[in-house]
This record gives C-alpha cells, sequence and structure tokens, in this order.
C-alpha cells in the first residue's frame, strides 16, 4: 500500500467477480459466494434479505471472535438484544457504538436501551448518518 501525503491509500486490485443472489440468500452466502476472506474485498448489495447486524454476525463467522465499533443513526431494540447475547458468548470481544447526536431526541426508549446494555462508555455521539463497522482481532482488521 502506498500513501498519498497521510491521507488516502492507494493499493492494487485484484481481478472483481459479480456474484447475484436475490432468492432469500443469507448475508452468509452473500460472503461466501462472493468468496470472501483474508486479503479480499468484498461489495454487497441485496434487496432486503438480510439485515447489517446479519452481515456482522455473518463476518464473524470468518474472523472468530472481535472487538467491534457500530457506527449507525439508529439501531432497533431486537438488533442490540443479539449483539449484547453476542458479547455474553464471547462472540464479540467488545462493543463501541457511534450514534447520530440526536439519536437520544429521536428514540429516546431505544437510547435508554443502548445505555442499560452497554454503558454510557460504549457510546460516542458524533453528527453523523454513516453505517459501518470496524471489526478487528489479532488476525483481522475488516470494514463493513
Amino acid at each position: 500500500m502506498t500513501a498519498a501525503k497521510g491521507f488516502g491509500v492507494a493499493r492494487p486490485v485484484g481481478r472483481r467477480t459479480v456474484t447475484r443472489a436475490f432468492n432469500g440468500e443469507t448475508a452468509k452466502h452473500a460472503l461466501d459466494d462472493a468468496g470472501w476472506g483474508a486479503g479480499r474485498e468484498c461489495f454487497g448489495f441485496n434487496k432486503g434479505q438480510f439485515s447489517f447486524v446479519d452481515l456482522i454476525e455473518a463476518a464473524c463467522a470468518f474472523t472468530g471472535p472481535v472487538h467491534a465499533t457500530i457506527a449507525t443513526w439508529t439501531a432497533a431494540v431486537a438488533d442490540m438484544s443479539r449483539i449484547d447475547a453476542w458479547l455474553k458468548r464471547q462472540d464479540l470481544l467488545s462493543v463501541q457504538w457511534l450514534v447520530d447526536y440526536s439519536f437520544e431526541t429521536r428514540q429516546p426508549a431505544f437510547c435508554a436501551q443502548l445505555r442499560e446494555t452497554f454503558g454510557d462508555e460504549c457510546i460516542r455521539t458524533t453528527a453523523s448518518h454513516a453505517k459501518f463497522v470496524l471489526m478487528r482481532n489479532e488476525t483481522w482488521s475488516v470494514v463493513i
């Protein structure tokens, strides 16, 4: 990789494969079919057949337990419960949340649940509508 004055990264890109799947495939199918793994990038688009949280879970099947930073504009209680269960099973080693500063006023019940489940120290706020996750362990560094 070559840094461009410390602000960007340029790297060679290998041949890309396009895989189309629109018949109820899971997030794990999407990663498997694309041949995702170490040293590979995968771009996936779906029609709602799986969620962002499903994709995190599918990636963890490859990486093993990871530390995660999840950026989202909002979060559903069911998704928070799933992620909490992963922490308790140690499928996730730790989780931090980056949410929009308006989250507390827009979704007070969800925000209260987020604070109760993960604690204030696991939550950061900023002006953002971004949705991404950073996953890392001793072997893997993954961006979704």
